[in-house]
């Protein structure tokens, strides 16, 4: 090797020998010891040595992603409005790094979709959406305050690339199905032979691991207070689907509208009496095999939040929330075998936390 040809290794190698020293301080100053040793990981990939002979930005302040993940990460939260806090759940759905976001409905609070479309342009390419009240303006009689705050579904389906209120999708062996509670879902609805076909396909495919249904409007608790709209198409919701969840195995049953974060034991409908779900399995955090769904309320993305007072106390409850904002966090084992579910409340900007963490087995 001539001289010029070790002089230029030699760079190299001193070059590369500071990068990782720099990366090396990194980690000792930062408690997330694994997000840097993959940044170290990736920073020695043939990509980036150019770059770091060279001095360039791409390897100095590197962010790139990690090592493959071995499950898929989901995240789901529904009325987000357009708010500091909306802002705030945005930052804390980047912090997750998520493969999909599920979102529950509600979204402007406008008669325009154009603030929260705004709002989630760093994440939305991977946004997945339910339709909520506020988007379906034409279905209600609306006073002259609630009506400034309602749109028509016409936007967000152009945007997201939707023909239907309802439609479902898989990634990896997940299957997911988005419901709608406002549009017609009667027993003898074009929405209802849906759904049953879709499930039914869903729980015959052995690539299917997981079945996860999102809608906006609570069944469980089937209303908001004393607001009798609610009460009705919750229940009407419950009793014409929750059956068909049991039948097909739906493992969890995301949901909205209701501004807090519940979390259901596994329930199984009740046909003797509906208001009455039955719990199949007592423990708060920890289910092996459950029968029945868990279903979630993620109303939390940064309109203002319910009242303590409004919020029913159920038995059938293993946890509850009020009085927060934050995201409901999926963990999927790839291999199908766990879920992990983890709500973080938003709290400081910059320091969401895990206020509530559940997990599902089904392979032991």
């Amino acid at each position: 090797m001539d001289a010029k040809h070790l002089l230029h290794w030699t760079v190299a190698i001193v070059s590369i020998s500071i990068l990782v020293f720099s990366l090396i301080s990194q980690l000792s100053a930062n408690s997330n010891g694994a997000t840097y040793i993959n940044k170290l990981k990736q920073s020695l990939s043939m990509g980036n040595i150019q770059a770091a002979v060279t001095n360039q930005p791409t390897a100095h302040g590197l962010i790139v992603p990690g090592e493959e993940k071995s499950y898929y990460d989901f995240v789901s939260v529904g009325d987000w409005g357009c708010t500091e806090e909306t802002d705030k759940t945005v930052e804390n759905i980047l912090k997750r790094d998520p493969n999909l976001i599920i979102a529950l409905g509600d979204y402007s609070y406008s008669n325009s979709g154009k603030c929260w479309i705004d709002k989630i342009k760093p994440i939305e390419s991977l946004v997945k959406i339910v339709f909520g009240n506020h988007e379906n303006k034409g279905n209600y009689h609306l006073n002259v305050f609630e009506s400034p705050t309602y749109s028509t579904p016409d936007a967000y389906m152009n945007q997201f690339g939707l023909k239907s209120q309802y439609y479902s999708f898989d990634y990896g062996g997940v299957h997911f199905l988005m419901m709608s509670t406002e549009v017609l879902y009667e027993k003898d609805s074009p929405q209802y032979e849906f759904v049953s076909n879709d499930l039914k396909h869903a729980s015959e495919n052995s690539k299917t691991k997981w079945i996860i249904v999102a809608n906006h409007r609570t069944i469980y608790p089937p209303y908001y207070g004393a607001i009798a709209l609610d009460a009705e198409i919750g229940k009407k919701f419950r009793d014409a689907y929750h059956p068909l969840f049991d039948l097909y195995r739906v493992d969890l049953v995301l949901q909205a509208h209701v501004h807090y974060y519940q979390r259901t034991y596994p329930l199984k409908y009740n046909a003797i009496n509906p208001d009455v779900p039955t719990i199949t399995d007592f423990h708060k955090n920890h289910y092996i095999k459950p029968v029945g769904p868990v279903f979630l309320t993620i109303g939390t993305g940064g309109v203002e939040l319910g009242r303590p007072d409004n919020i029913p106390k159920q038995y059938h409850n293993a946890f509850s929330e009020t009085g927060v904002f934050g995201i409901l966090n999926l963990k999927i084992k790839k291999d199908g075998s766990s879920l992990e579910g983890t709500f973080y409340n938003n709290g400081d900007i910059n320091e969401p936390y895990a206020q509530d963490t559940f997990n599902i087995t089904k392979i032991t």
